[in-house]
């Protein structure tokens, strides 16, 4: 599901991206974020030429094992935000 997008839905949404319309946050609907399915939509994002870096729940660390994780002050929930990859 994608939870925010463009124009950005979350008030104060610290990612300048989503008022550009350059990126989107998505989550899975069943809220199962076990390390198979994270690491399974990262390798996914990346063949497609995306970023998706895992931004976990507040008061959740980054689980070991996924690689690119991102602690948010911010965040809403477990999600991924997701971006064209920079080259």
């Amino acid at each position: 599901n994608i939870s925010d997008a463009c124009p950005r839905s979350a008030q104060g949404h610290q990612s300048q991206c989503h008022t550009d319309c350059t990126c989107a946050d998505i989550q899975f609907s069943d809220r199962n974020y076990s390390l198979e399915r994270v690491q399974a939509l990262q390798a996914q994002a990346t063949a497609a030429g995306l970023n998706a870096i895992y931004e976990p729940g507040p008061g959740n660390g980054c689980p070991a094992g996924i690689a690119n994780c991102r602690i948010s002050v911010g965040s809403t929930g477990n999600h991924f935000h997701t971006e064209k990859r920079k080259i």
